[in-house]
């Protein structure tokens, strides 16, 4: 006969590190295979039971699910995001997007985590140096070399339409007018 559940009272197949599938799991989760399951807790307890250590003034690490980099739980019947939810509990409300202070986005320490709009999550990662800006050639993307942009703004400068630029360098019209408003 197999191992069993090395949690007092439990008589659960061997699962790994000593523990059933469940304690198992509780372990992973939690730090612990004997942590309180969060239902029928409110949802600061919730939060802060997959949320084991919370050091002071450091970011407090999600130890629960996570899609993609962000820590996600089930709450009113939908995924949510962690952090968004610990902002809510916190302070009461869901702003556009909340945003994070120390860039790490599994934290849901509430100290790190701002509320704003789209406009100033962009601005905090090009605050940050986060964004891939990769002008002209530089970017796998870019269709036209530098010396067709500069020759489009050459050609600007020298009061000639966007038809009559596309017909003399061969580019697009409408590539033309992005160049020429600095979008390319």
């Amino acid at each position: 006969m197999g191992r069993g559940c090395s949690v007092e009272g439990c008589s659960g197949k061997h699962f790994g590190k000593g523990y059933c599938g469940k304690h198992y799991a509780n372990w992973r989760r939690h730090g612990s295979p004997v942590a309180a399951s969060p239902r029928g807790l409110g949802l600061m307890q919730t939060l802060l039971a997959r949320l084991p250590h919370r050091p002071e003034g450091q970011c407090w690490e999600w130890k629960g699910t996570f899609r993609g980099k962000y820590g996600v739980l089930k709450w009113n019947g939908k995924n949510q995001a962690a952090h968004r939810l610990m902002f809510f509990a916190t302070y009461g409300y869901f702003p556009m997007e909340t945003r994070h202070t120390c860039d790490n986005p599994p934290c849901c320490n509430p100290d790190h985590l701002l509320g704003g709009g789209r406009k100033e999550n962009v601005a905090d990662r090009v605050n940050r140096g986060r964004s891939a800006r990769m002008p002209g050639r530089s970017n796998p993307n870019s269709r036209y070399t530098s010396e067709q942009v500069q020759s489009v703004r050459e050609l600007t400068a020298q009061g000639l339409t966007g038809d009559a630029i596309a017909a003399r360098t061969g580019i697009n019209r409408n590539a033309v007018y992005r160049i020429r408003n600095g979008q390319n």
